[in-house]
């Protein structure tokens, strides 16, 4: 008689071996422009739902020509990580930059970029 008993209580016990804790990224990038004339060009992309090994990605770029005015670019970032299977906070990093130009503008070009995935050992 054949039992699938064993292969069950196999998989449950592999299961628990390989845990991935909780885990959170906050991720937000823009910037602004106020001027005369000139030319302004921005992009931004995102990647928030991981498929396969590919981590979370935040990238935003802002170029800004020939102008009287102000411009503005910045990103601000919350992670925030946790560890085992307790649901309790082990591990928060925050980082914010934020540049700003003002007057008699000829190049003001800003790439910010922001890269969070799941490395290493999860047991």
């Amino acid at each position: 008689m054949n039992s699938i008993t064993p292969v069950f209580f196999l998989a449950l016990f592999l299961a628990s071996l390989a845990v991935i804790p909780a885990y959170c990224n906050r991720a937000e990038a823009g910037g602004g422009v106020i001027m005369t004339s000139g030319s302004v060009s921005s992009s931004t992309s995102a990647r928030f739902i991981t498929s396969g090994d590919s981590g979370v990605e935040l990238n935003h770029n802002i170029r800004v020509t020939d102008t009287v005015g102000k411009a503005t670019a910045y990103m601000n970032i919350l992670s925030m990580e946790g560890r085992g299977t307790d649901g309790q906070p082990y591990e928060v990093v925050s980082f914010r930059e934020s540049t700003t130009v003002q007057g008699l503008i000829s190049l003001f070009e800003k790439r910010l970029h922001y890269e969070s995935s799941l490395t290493g050992n999860t047991i």
